[in-house]
């Protein structure tokens, strides 16, 4: 816990700035789409839940590049009074909370010690990317959180052959490829990969996993 505070500690410095660093077209980008979906005034377009608009065309409802994030974002700013760049900083903090306590409880459920564990956490908080991506308003932020806990979720139901957990990652793992669905692929190669290890060629009779990857 102390890691995860000091990791949001050099977050928050960030936090009263405008969107800066790498890729500010299109951090710019996402907090238009963002204020497009607020309750107040927009001088664009305004856009209902899953539509998708950015400077150049409407494309109406997708199911690609879907704005989950952006929704959320204007609806903690509706809700908070901040502006949108502000409320996005504030979902990617709560995002960073949950993937690093996602990684640690992976890590530790693997075996790889609390020493290692805590490390990997470590330089998770202070890695320059991860603070750069988790304060910029990135969608990419919330389809990580939500592909990782999916595949932790896996991984409990290869355990424990729950419905409710399996629905559950089948559930985060839809989330995760509507937002960004190249970001779910290493996750559902990690997934098969430790099915081949366990299983060999039997892992091709697993028809709950033959379900799972067709669905996603």
């Amino acid at each position: 816990l102390l890691i995860i505070a000091f990791g949001l500690c050099l977050r928050m410095v960030y936090f009263p700035n405008e969107i800066g660093g790498s890729h500010t077209f299109r951090q710019a980008m996402v907090v238009n789409q963002a204020d497009s979906l607020k309750s107040g005034p927009y001088a664009g377009p305004k856009l209902g839940f899953l539509e998708r608009y950015d400077q150049v065309y409407d494309y109406g409802v997708v199911f690609y590049d879907t704005p989950i994030y952006q929704y959320i974002a204007a609806k903690v700013s509706d809700l908070l009074g901040v502006n949108t760049v502000k409320a996005s900083r504030l979902v990617n903090l709560a995002v960073y909370i949950g993937i690093s306590l996602v990684f640690y409880i992976l890590l530790t459920e693997l075996g790889l010690g609390l020493q290692v564990s805590a490390l990997s956490l470590l330089l998770f908080a202070i890695s320059p990317p991860a603070i750069q991506n988790l304060i910029g308003p990135y969608p990419d932020t919330l389809a990580t959180f939500c592909a990782l806990l999916s595949f932790y979720l896996l991984l409990q139901y290869e355990r424990r052959r729950s419905l409710l957990t399996f629905a559950a990652a089948l559930a985060l793992g839809f989330i995760c490829c509507l937002i960004k669905a190249s970001i779910y692929v290493m996750f559902l190669m990690a997934y098969a990969w430790n099915l081949l290890w366990a299983y060999r060629w039997r892992a091709f009779l697993r028809f709950d996993a033959m379900i799972f990857a067709v669905l996603i």
